[in-house]
């Protein structure tokens, strides 16, 4: 258990598994979650779950299932159907 008192504010608790504070700064700013929740990463790969952006603006379910009240989508792409609005918009 590592404890700090004054501007680090920073408690580490093995037993518990927590960390608490204003900020995690993982790798020079690589990874760094602050005190709220706003999380920044260079890299991140997410296993299992769901996604969700902006109270479900954009999701995606632990199946894969997408779902967005906007999209753009350029280039090719595959699919056995796509559902069309009567604009011709996804």
């Amino acid at each position: 258990m590592l404890k700090s008192s004054g501007n680090e504010n920073i408690v580490l608790d093995g037993v518990n598994g927590s960390i608490t504070g204003t900020t995690i700064n993982v790798g020079n700013g690589t990874f760094v979650v602050n005190a709220n929740g706003a999380l920044t990463s260079s890299s991140i790969t997410v296993t299992g779950g769901s996604i969700s952006i902006n109270g479900g603006v954009f999701s995606v379910d632990s199946n894969g299932n997408l779902s967005a009240s906007s999209v753009t989508i350029s280039g090719s792409g595959e699919g056995t159907s796509f559902n069309l609005n009567s604009s011709g918009y996804l």
